[in-house]
């Protein structure tokens, strides 16, 4: 059977949910039609292994040739979430969607008072979206009418749901701090250093993470400058990176 019917058992054509954990490009019926199929699918899976360059660091190494339009990696994001840019004018993303608002003249989140698309999106109470950080963003019992770009900084969300992982999806967490950090450039008395700190960690830390969390500022600021801006799967409303 070939390998590429996405909902398909490779091993026998029947109907099947299950994919390879590995490539996630095969389906199969159940575990038994996947371990026959293996000595197939070994060739095809995961064409590439992760290496050391001394010059460019942790990178990817193809383990066979590839064609044009072959597909390397299949995967789903490790965090979803607006871009770690801040906006200081103009529309800005929803927290549940990242669909561009205005927010001056949108609804708010009825939990944390954040500028919204509807009140009904379905990422306002999506656990992996915005409903695990609506609970620390609504620890804040201020709200704002004007100067809704500084005081609602989208741009931090990111971090936050990076952050989030540690203890929701502790596997995802532990792969997003695996990945090439580039401390010589990042770490302390850099300027992304000290961007991060400022614009990221300072407002977190003032508006929320004072009010309900133990762990140290310092500690903070060492762990944001590892994550930004590292490579991570992150999707707006318009494009993927």
């Amino acid at each position: 059977m070939p390998d590429n019917s996405d909902n398909v058992c490779a091993e026998c054509g029947k109907p099947a949910n299950l994919k390879c954990s590995a490539c996630k490009l095969v389906a199969y019926c159940g575990k038994d039609h996947q371990k026959n199929h293996w000595k197939t699918h070994k060739t095809l899976c995961k064409p590439f292994e992760v290496a050391q360059d001394l010059e460019i660091g942790k990178c990817l190494v193809a383990t066979r040739d590839l064609k044009p339009g072959d597909i390397i990696m299949s995967e789903f994001p490790l965090v979803y979430g607006p871009r770690p840019h801040m906006v200081e004018e103009g529309p800005v993303p929803c927290p549940g969607c990242c669909r561009l608002i205005i927010g001056e003249c949108s609804a708010r989140c009825e939990g944390c008072d954040f500028p919204v698309c509807n009140p009904d999106c379905p990422g306002l109470k999506d656990m992996d979206k915005h409903g695990h950080e609506c609970m620390i963003l609504g620890l804040r019992d201020v709200r704002a009418i004007n100067g809704l770009h500084d005081f609602y900084r989208q741009d931090a969300l990111l971090a936050l749901r990076c952050l989030l992982l540690q203890n929701k999806h502790p596997k995802k967490y532990a792969r997003l701090m695996e990945m090439e950090a580039h401390l010589e450039r990042r770490g302390e008395n850099t300027d992304l250093y000290k961007d991060v700190e400022n614009r990221i960690v300072n407002y977190l830390h003032d508006n929320f993470f004072a009010l309900g969390c133990k762990s140290s500022k310092e500690n903070r600021v060492k762990k944001f400058s590892r994550i930004f801006p590292r490579k991570l799967y992150i999707e707006s409303a318009e494009s993927s990176t």
